[in-house]
């Protein structure tokens, strides 16, 4: 379906009708809505001729994240956006720049059946403003926009672009005035990308294992190696804990760091973005990971601050 997301269902047997309309209800989830929102939610199904059509949303629950329509026939079903910026997210090395559009489907909110087109860009008329919510600059001219990325890796990642729109969506009766699009951009080089202190960033190639036990980041240039490693869902924020389970570690020949200070467990924690069917994304902070010196006798020891970020591919 045009901008069709999240799951399709085919009900079966095909072509059966009903005396009486059913309700279909479909739940969403924030993938559905990237670059979108569930006002902006529809409901299509495919004819016997491949073409797909729309009936009336009837509820929209945003606490349950479900969308209900009534039919009276079973078929092929699915969700689709009928306002979408594209893309609804990205990544960039510093210093690149994204073109952004905003399209729309249009449709009368009180009308049944309707067949689905393909999308175009959005009439200047309902495009209120844009904005910009982290490093970089954003141009923009109506429906479409530029975002430039800064030099270096920002401090807050993703940084989010988002467009308010001037129209409403009805849903049942009820009005959505305040209607937003909101992309997201992860703004790092390829790798884990990482400082110390205030040192300079360095950047390690790298990629991500995660299997059913514990997931694993890691990197290395030559003989250094930097690692991240976390047990249970591949998404999700996580302190440093005293033991692996969550956990950091760098080294550097007989130079060690580590979210540990001997048995003292650093500030800070893990935030792991696993949903791209590509990358794997994410931040650490460390406000006083301990290193210390094997080399010397006897062993140095002490805390710094590291932050760093990752965008990497399974392995």
């Amino acid at each position: 379906c045009p901008l069709g997301t999240g799951q399709a269902f085919r009900l079966l047997p095909h072509g059966l009708t009903f005396h009486k309309p059913a309700t279909l209800t479909i739940g969403y989830d924030s993938r559905d809505v990237n670059g979108s929102a569930p006002e902006a939610l529809r409901i299509a199904f495919q004819t016997d001729k491949g073409y797909w059509q729309s009936p009336v949303t009837k509820k929209i629950d945003t606490t349950a994240r479900t969308i209900s329509v009534q039919t009276t026939h079973f078929s092929d079903w699915g969700l689709f956006q009928t306002m979408h910026l594209a893309p609804d997210r990205a990544f960039l090395n510093p210093g690149t720049h994204q073109r952004m559009q905003v399209t729309m489907i249009p449709f009368d909110d009180d009308k049944t059946d309707l067949a689905v087109p393909l999308s175009m860009l959005m009439p200047t008329k309902y495009v209120e403003k844009w904005t910009l919510q982290g490093a970089g600059t954003l141009s923009h001219r109506h429906n479409t926009g530029d975002y430039y990325a800064p030099e270096t890796i920002p401090a807050t990642n993703p940084v989010a672009v988002t467009v308010f729109l001037n129209k409403s969506v009805t849903i049942g009766g009820q009005v959505f005035k305040d209607i937003r699009l909101v992309s997201n951009i992860f703004v790092a080089p390829e790798g884990i990308s990482f400082q110390v202190g205030k040192n300079e960033w360095r950047t390690f190639p790298g990629g991500a294992n995660i299997n059913s036990t514990q997931h694993v980041i890691a990197g290395a240039v030559g003989s250094e190696h930097i690692q991240v490693g976390w047990v249970g869902n591949a998404t999700g924020t996580y302190p440093w804990t005293e033991g692996t389970a969550v956990a950091f570690v760098y080294v550097n020949g007989p130079f060690f760091r580590s979210h540990l200070y001997f048995k003292v467990v650093s500030g800070g924690g893990l935030r792991v973005d696993n949903q791209h069917p590509e990358w794997i994304t994410g931040t650490f902070t460390l406000t006083n990971a301990g290193w210390y010196d094997t080399g010397s006798a006897p062993p140095l020891h002490g805390t710094t601050a590291i932050q760093g970020v990752f965008r990497v591919k399974r392995v």
